[in-house]
């Protein structure tokens, strides 16, 4: 006997306790959450039409290796081959974990069907990771025509899915030898490992693959399309360097929810420069996976892949916490300045009309006779005291900026030189070797700006 999941919707309790009475009598409903039934798949199916006209069934993770209708352990290689003549009564298909709708309109067969996509109900946090979107009525009704594509009323819009190299069970492989392969590989092999010589467990890829009857998938006309999304902890765990249930992770999830929504909300709607204000890094991030501008490391033989938005030298760069800062300068001066991700610019030049200053962080007083002025006005209002290399740097980036103050100044110059003489060498010549290395180590702090607070 071939076993395969399926999902098995009734439009009401009553129809579903009248369901439950008919299936009791043929297996065990109370044995660990997925009763567990001595019924071929077509059988079921007549049960289920049987009940209600609303009633309807849906093969569960059609690709999945074990318990699915076409798995590589134990499925079947069409849907008339599983429910004989009643196969037509069938309308959607859940897709599962590692598979998404792409990868199944590799098949014509499957080009009549809605293909819809679950979460588990293993943990309260997983609900929703993947999931289905409709117009219209919220009813049971609604959603049965939704899916059947009935009517001009409510509308089935498509799904949000995991990055299907996410999923368990993707790519081929034997998880005890630490071995995953592409499917071309696993079948030069013979289905079998390299290292112990055991039967691999052939992955979804690798069945879509073998049912293809299309070398690229092609959207069938009328369907409705996929979004494909990793789960908020998993960006915030990234963007943080920790693990997705990591305190830090958790907290920025929490200021993100408590701002913007669910979770769907800022992974698909909230705008990028909002996300920014949160956390510059995290807008990066989520805007690189709504393109689909992902890292993927596949998922093989019941070991979840992983999907990351930073490159590996990017990752080194955010546990770093380094940041790229521009003084006493802007973008345009320059050109070797353009095209760079400033975190900061802090500046006493003009600002031109045609060439504005975007940052997450730009402090320009174009009435300031130095920047260094501006710089110790940071000092003096957060309390902190300079060292006498800082501050004779200082002093000399204002005496350098104003000629000794016969160029334009004003009082906050004058104020800030005058803090400075406290903490300053005052000689002229120690002043100015005192700059060149507080020059040098200021152009040295480089990379990408790291915070969670904006």
């Amino acid at each position: 006997m071939r076993k395969v999941h399926n999902l098995v919707y009734a439009p009401s309790f009553e129809v579903a306790e009248k369901l439950n009475l008919k299936l009791a009598k043929v297996g065990n409903l109370a044995s660990d959450g997925r009763p567990i039934l001595g019924l071929d798949s077509r059988l079921l199916l007549e049960m289920v039409l049987e009940s209600d006209p609303l009633a309807f069934l849906v093969p569960a993770h059609i690709w999945t290796p074990w318990f699915s209708l076409f798995g590589s352990k134990s499925g079947f290689d069409s849907l008339e081959e599983c429910f004989g003549s009643l196969a037509k009564e069938i309308f959607a298909l859940e897709t599962g974990l590692s598979s998404d709708p792409e990868m199944n309109w590799m098949l014509s067969a499957l080009d009549r069907f809605r293909l819809i996509s679950n979460s588990d109900a293993h943990s309260g946090e997983k609900l929703g990771r993947e999931c289905n979107l409709f117009s219209g009525d919220p009813s049971f009704e609604g959603i049965y025509r939704a899916l059947r594509g009935q009517g001009l009323g409510p509308k089935f819009c498509g799904t949000v899915e995991f990055f299907p190299e996410e999923g368990k069970y993707h790519l081929d492989g034997h998880r005890a030898c630490g071995v995953v392969m592409e499917p071309a590989e696993a079948k030069a092999r013979g289905g079998v490992c390299p290292v112990c010589g055991k039967p691999l467990t052939l992955g979804v890829l690798h069945r879509v693959q073998e049912l293809a009857d299309r070398t690229q998938p092609e959207h069938p006309e009328g369907m409705p399309g996929f979004t494909s999304l990793i789960p908020l902890g998993e960006v915030a765990g990234e963007v943080l360097s920790v693990g997705p249930a990591a305190g830090k992770a958790r907290r920025l999830v929490a200021a993100l929810l408590a701002r913007f929504g669910s979770e769907l909300t800022v992974l698909r709607e909230t705008p990028a420069e909002d996300l920014a204000r949160v956390n510059r890094n995290l807008a990066e991030a989520i805007v690189r996976m709504r393109r689909g501008r992902v890292y993927r490391d596949p998922g093989f033989d019941g070991q979840y892949g992983r999907i990351s938005v930073f490159s590996p030298e990017e990752k080194r760069e955010l546990r770093g916490g380094r940041f790229l800062a521009m003084v006493d300068s802007q973008p345009h001066h320059h050109p070797a300045f353009q095209g760079i991700d400033w975190s900061l610019v802090i500046d006493h030049h003009p600002i031109l009309p045609e060439h504005p200053v975007t940052a997450p962080f730009v402090d320009i007083r174009p009435d300031y006779g130095a920047t260094s002025s501006i710089l110790t006005g940071y000092l003096l209002n957060l309390g902190i005291r300079p060292g006498k290399l800082l501050a004779t740097a200082l002093v000399y980036g204002i005496k350098a900026d104003t000629l000794s103050f016969e160029r334009h100044f004003i009082e906050a110059d004058v104020k800030a030189f005058s803090a400075l003489t406290r903490f300053a060498d005052m000689a002229a010549r120690n002043a100015r070797k005192a700059s060149a290395s507080g020059q040098r180590r200021a152009y040295s702090c480089r990379g990408v700006w790291y915070s969670s607070s904006g």
